[in-house]
């Protein structure tokens, strides 16, 4: 497949409509989600953000510094719905203030409305909320919430106090500012798990409203690891997390929507290798070091022999045994003369030696057919399917050593810089799962739109989906699923239309219709190269689809007739969990016609 450095120095010439691509159609689109270059979710269309998005846990992404990065994660529930309960309560709110849904428009110009509380009467309590249930641990805590108190009488300034239930008490933040949406910032680092946050809302030097009416609007309460606070992100009756725009981690251009399936990472400590859940060789030590990492904020550490031994390595704690396939991925930087590592699969016994210099490898039997990728500095082993794997060991090795044993001495100081131990069950890599004593799993991705941000833009009898995506993940997946670059359904595979990338590595379509499928021929030959950018379009009427890949169009369909849908899921199935892009979606373009063929393969050259 062809690079994309022609087509995007085409799309970014503006002229006419305003885009080149629109210039091509000769009409302007009803939606264009331009995730690599503007790294939003918002349609440069409308300049709406029309797609619903989320991922239950943290996730990780490179930004377009090189450097891994944590997307922000909402830990509170019901960020935007303060009146839920159980997640909301208080005495203060049921005994001393009204509290009401308000047509106050919320701070990001949503629809979404705020909520409204006035005192009721004199009390020694102020404002008081509270959300229970939380999981957190002895780490640096930011706070948020959207506050608007308007002018009014017997109050000069106003404060949010906050208890992590932390013995020291409240942290409090003051301002004088009204009439308008103020964005309340608290960090706290904790010093013990908790379980609750205290919102507790005062007037005049923290006292707490002592006459009826006195009125405030809350709006978007946010609680992050961090010690920074990040973009909103909204949340309902379960956490949520960020979109994740990627880079590529050496020449850091923006690659797009990162859209990835849930994955694990078997290794309970990812970063630091001195726990006691990693064992260590004996005349092993682990060194820490002010080199860093690619991982942001994370420094390397070093593996070294403290004496003179063949087995100089770590190893990780045991996990379930399983047959399957694994990936194992690391970071690391050669040192000296130990520019290789060896990769031990526990249980299966699958030896994989990888040259950290060119990134190839040897192994033995067990590992035959195990391939090796690199991405800046992380390296991942992809292995076959292994019976009994259960853990991962890495041992040093010397340049020029293309053994899969470890007979040869590493002299005393020797060593190599390695953190973001990996191990997954699967047979390619996904985005760093950073671990601190436990397996953590990433949830899956999932960006849709649905209901009446779906309706304005859709044409239900002709349209034409354009897509540009890099697949990670072109060869198959070890369940079997093909990985879709868009669906378009009424939720269910009853009626659909999907594009995607099949097991083999070609570029297909799909459509049912009342569960009658539909497309004989609509599938473009050729096989998509990992890592490659495609650019795909599929245009559609009734007795009339036909799509394009590359310039290259696929056979016609000239008898077939277009489903009933309500929503578009964007690298995933909106009718099963399975067949994830795990890449990037660069952009998706949608136009309300049946655009001619050869304007297909025009915007797909």
């Amino acid at each position: 497949m062809r690079t994309l450095a022609t087509k995007q120095t085409a799309i970014n010439q503006y002229n006419g409509f305003g885009n080149q691509l629109w210039d091509i159609a000769g009409t302007r689109p009803s939606l264009d989600l331009q995730f690599a270059d503007r790294r939003d979710l918002v349609d440069a269309t409308t300049g709406s953000n029309l797609v619903n998005f989320t991922r239950a846990s943290s996730g990780t992404y490179v930004g377009s510094d090189g450097l891994i990065k944590r997307a922000v994660t909402n830990l509170v529930l019901q960020s935007e719905n303060l009146l839920s309960t159980p997640n909301y309560s208080g005495s203060g709110l049921s005994n001393f203030f009204t509290a009401t849904l308000d047509s106050l428009p919320a701070p990001n110009g949503s629809t979404s409305q705020s909520v409204k509380f006035v005192s009721t009467a004199t009390t020694s309590q102020g404002l008081f909320l509270r959300q229970t249930g939380l999981s957190l641990t002895a780490q640096v805590y930011t706070l948020s919430i959207y506050l608007y108190v308007p002018t009014q009488a017997g109050v000069s300034n106003w404060s949010l106090n906050v208890d992590f239930q932390d013995a020291d008490g409240a942290d409090a933040a003051t301002s004088t500012l009204f009439d308008q949406w103020v964005r309340v910032e608290i960090t706290k680092t904790l010093t013990a798990n908790r379980n609750f946050i205290d919102f507790n809302f005062r007037i005049n030097g923290g006292a707490a409203p002592n006459t009826a009416g006195i009125t405030l609007y809350a709006w978007g309460a946010q609680l992050e690891q961090s010690s920074t606070v990040g973009e909103y992100v909204k949340t309902t009756s379960t956490i949520n997390s960020a979109p994740r725009f990627d880079h590529d981690p050496t020449t850091g251009e923006s690659l797009g929507l990162l859209v990835e399936e849930q994955r694990t990472n078997l290794v309970t400590w990812s970063q630091d290798f001195s726990q006691t859940d990693w064992g260590k060789s004996a005349g092993t030590s682990i060194v820490s070091t002010a080199i860093a990492s690619p991982i942001s904020g994370v420094n390397y550490q070093k593996i070294e022999a403290s004496t003179a031994n063949t087995t100089v390595g770590v190893t990780s704690i045991a996990v379930s045994a399983a047959t399957q396939q694994r990936a194992v991925s690391f970071f690391a930087r050669p040192l000296g003369n130990i520019t290789r590592v060896l990769i031990v699969v526990q249980g299966a016994d699958a030896r994989i030696n990888v040259n950290l210099i060119n990134g190839t490898a040897t192994t033995n039997a067990t590992a035959t057919g195990s391939t090796v990728t690199v991405s800046g500095e992380r390296f991942t082993v992809s292995t076959p399917s292994l019976t009994n794997a259960t853990g991962v060991r890495f041992f040093l090795k010397r340049t020029g050593e293309t053994d899969t044993n470890t007979p040869t001495t590493i002299a005393i100081g020797e060593g190599l810089y390695l953190t973001g131990a990996q191990m997954e069950a699967g047979s390619f890599p996904t985005s760093y799962i950073p671990t601190e004593g436990s397996t953590v799993t990433r949830a899956a991705d999932v960006a849709s739109i649905s209901g009446s941000n779906f309706s304005s833009w859709y044409r239900q009898d002709e349209g034409t989906v354009f897509a540009e995506f890099k697949t990670a993940n072109a060869n198959g997946l070890p369940t079997g699923f093909n990985t879709r670059v868009f669906q378009v359904s009424n939720g269910t595979s009853t009626n659909r239309y999907d594009l995607y990338v099949t097991t083999g590595g070609t570029v297909n379509t799909f459509m049912n219709t009342s569960s009658v499928s539909q497309l004989a021929g609509v599938n473009v030959a050729g096989v998509v190269a990992n890592n490659s950018v495609v650019s795909v379009c599929f245009g559609y009427k009734n007795d009339n689809v036909i799509a394009s890949a590359d310039g290259t169009l696929s056979s016609a369909d000239t008898s077939c007739s277009i489903p009933a849908t309500s929503q578009l899921n964007i690298g995933s199935r909106g009718d099963s969990a399975a067949g994830a892009l795990d890449g990037a979606i660069r952009r998706l373009t949608y136009w309300p016609a049946r655009l001619p063929n050869e304007t297909l393969q025009t915007i797909t050259q």
